[in-house]
């Protein structure tokens, strides 16, 4: 699957920081993976300006494997926010990818 970097980050802002050790641990992989490499960084010239985070090249997407479990945490992670009513327009994406690609299978 493809992730913009807008995406990358929404994820990373939104995963768990408590759970069960096998969740924290999945977790824990899961930022690593979406993170971004000394490559990435060089490439899309990351930089703060004032309080925002800006980069080139946004439309760029990297491409991501999840397995089941991390999947399924991302789906958690996107229902509660929408049940809460935490969703945001940078989450449509994600909903559309994880959570409605989820429902067609």
């Amino acid at each position: 699957m493809e992730l913009t970097i807008s995406e990358r980050l929404t994820l990373l802002n939104g995963l768990p920081v408590k759970g069960d050790i096998t969740t924290i641990r999945i977790v824990r992989n899961l930022r690593e993976q979406l993170s971004f490499t000394e490559v990435e960084h060089n490439r899309h010239n990351f930089r703060n300006e004032g309080e925002l985070l800006r980069w080139d090249h946004a439309a760029e997407a990297a491409e991501m494997n999840f397995g089941h479990k991390a999947k399924s945490i991302i789906i958690e992670v996107l229902e509660k926010a929408s049940v809460d009513g935490n969703l945001t327009e940078e989450h449509i994406s994600l909903w559309d990818k994880f959570v409605e690609n989820n429902k067609e299978k």
